[in-house]
């Protein structure tokens, strides 16, 4: 099979503490970032993957894992701080309107908040601010989404490996949460569509191969009721037919030549494709398939890295983790006929073992042209890789 992907190498890597199972830029200093890690202590030498839970082996594990903050340079990358935990790290995002708070997903039922300084003259620190306990320690949490409205501040979702979302407001003080079983297996991935109309849509995809949109209502701060909220998962149709295995990232777009009522979103699957997908108007409506392409290894986490315009066109530059495939960079398009194209741009394959996290900052350029330094891992091996990107 031959591949119009180009194939890019590696400027500098680095051997992790700790296998690496998520990662992110921060968002106020993007010389840094945030890997966290997943370790299981089996007794064997063995290491559990991130996407095996007790669900699937019924034994109880004893997991933990690390915070690392990273400093990313292309000569000498290093660790500034290791926060070792009690817990493996699922998931970890930065607030979109408190870019200092970060939420972290535990494998005992808990999310963690962080902050970080990067207003002081020493190198930026975590430090940790609060423990919300969302599930018996049992339970993992898989994956989290902030909501992105500015008029929802500190409110998140959480996703969990017994099929159910939660949503909880981090700001309020009783740690108010609203659970809903969504999925009959573990729910990988959630994504919030963005706000229109002042509604909140939440999609979640399980490993039932279900992807959902969910409505989700905020009540006001401190409401009389006590619930942050509620999720209404049967306003709109699931789909069960679409995705072959099971749903594993979930990433929604906007584009200004699509009828500005259709909602876009694009997901990876255990089953190797990467898809693009309208969401349902109605609760009669269905999902619909716009383009699919085979990734040739499960796509485990994608991110929007660059959007821009041409010729009528709206084209998203995706940063995908393809697990045992390594990673890939996408430039999914479409025009004013809402026609839509996926293109496999560039491709990373140093890693020899599963490629979970990755991320990518924006560099100086020049031009059209817009470059991208990209940090990457994989898990078995604990390997972090950093290159470069150029999109033209």
């Amino acid at each position: 099979m031959t591949s119009e992907a180009c194939v890019i190498n590696s400027l500098t890597t680095y051997i992790l503490e700790k296998p690496p199972s998520c990662i992110e830029f921060l968002p106020l200093d993007h010389n840094f970032c945030v890997i966290g890690t997943y370790c299981l202590d089996t007794g064997d030498g063995q290491e559990e993957c991130p996407r095996e839970t007790d669900q699937a082996t019924n034994v109880a594990q004893s997991r933990n894992g690390s915070l690392i903050f990273f400093s990313v340079n292309e000569t000498k990358p290093s660790v500034v701080q290791s926060f070792q935990t009690s817990y493996a790290v699922l998931d970890l995002h930065f607030s979109p309107n408190k870019p200092n708070v970060l939420a972290v997903a535990t494998s005992i039922g808990t999310i963690c908040l962080f902050t970080v300084d990067v207003a002081s003259q020493q190198d930026p620190e975590l430090k940790e601010v609060s423990v919300i306990d969302i599930a018996k320690p049992s339970i993992l949490l898989l994956s989290l989404a902030w909501c992105p409205s500015k008029y929802e501040d500190g409110r998140l979702a959480a996703s969990l490996s017994d099929g159910s979302v939660v949503i909880l407001d981090c700001e309020d003080i009783q740690h108010s949460i609203y659970q809903e079983q969504c999925h009959t297996l573990e729910v990988w991935s959630m994504a919030f569509l963005p706000p229109f109309g002042g509604s909140h849509i939440l999609l979640s995809g399980g490993d039932d191969s279900i992807i959902r949109a969910n409505f989700v209502d905020w009540r006001p701060p401190h409401d009389s009721s006590g619930s942050c909220g509620t999720i209404e998962k049967d306003l709109f149709l699931p789909d069960r037919k679409i995705h072959s295995a099971g749903v594993t990232a979930i990433l929604p777009l906007a584009a200004a030549a699509t009828d500005s009522e259709l909602k876009i979103t694009v997901t990876g699957s255990y089953d190797e494709y990467i898809r693009v997908l309208t969401v349902p108007k109605s609760s009669t409506g269905r999902w619909g398939l716009l383009a699919e392409k085979r990734l040739y290894g499960g796509v485990w986490r994608l991110k929007l890295i660059r959007r821009w315009s041409s010729q009528g066109s709206d084209n998203f530059t995706v940063l995908a983790s393809c697990m045992h495939a390594g990673v890939r960079i996408l430039t999914i398009s479409n025009s004013e006929d809402d026609s839509w194209t996926i293109k496999e741009s560039a491709k990373f394959e140093e890693h020899k073992s599963m490629n979970y996290a990755s991320d990518a900052r924006s560099e100086p350029s020049e031009g059209n042209a817009q470059t991208f330094m990209v940090v990457s891992t994989s898990f078995y091996d604990r390997k972090l890789c950093i290159w470069k990107y150029t999109s033209n």
